[in-house]
């Protein structure tokens, strides 16, 4: 269960980023609010997405064989309809 150390504090904006709110992220401690919050976030900023990516490949490289590493373009995040 996430225990929310952070809360909904809306820190982040296109120009600044939260590192604890990264950390959090990556180490799943976010609540709900605030980890919606950085996935927005993460969606526009290439710099944080490049941070999960890297936390992500090190938690699991088997699914990081190939070696080549992603680049995220910003503002790619697919709205559900």
């Amino acid at each position: 269960m996430r225990g929310g150390i952070i809360g909904s504090e809306r820190q982040m904006t296109m120009n600044t980023c939260d590192r604890r709110l990264l950390a959090g992220y990556i180490s799943d401690t976010l609540n709900d609010e605030a980890r919606l919050d950085f996935l927005l976030h993460v969606d526009s900023c290439p710099s944080c997405w490049n941070e999960v990516y890297l936390a992500t490949k090190s938690q699991h490289p088997h699914y990081y064989k190939g070696g080549k590493q992603r680049r995220k373009k910003p503002g790619r995040l697919q709205k559900a309809s």
